[in-house]
């Protein structure tokens, strides 16, 4: 239909075999842990990190690793 759905969750809150459901059902894993975010999945860039801070503007990220 066109539309873009977002599944957020807390890692380690649930059964892990759930996690791994939720992950196969997506199609881009993108995880903040509160210094950096990692893109984990995502068609044609592959895994990437980088720090980030939250402000006014939104999510700023800074150089990746």
């Amino acid at each position: 239909a066109g539309g873009t759905a977002v599944i957020t969750y807390i890692e380690g809150s649930s059964d892990p075999r759930i996690e791994i459901l939720i992950k196969s059902m997506v199609d881009n894993i993108v995880k903040l842990d509160g210094e950096t975010i990692t893109i984990e999945a995502m068609k044609g860039i592959g895994k990437k990190e980088a720090s980030y801070q939250i402000s006014k503007e939104g999510i700023v990220v800074g150089k990746g690793k």
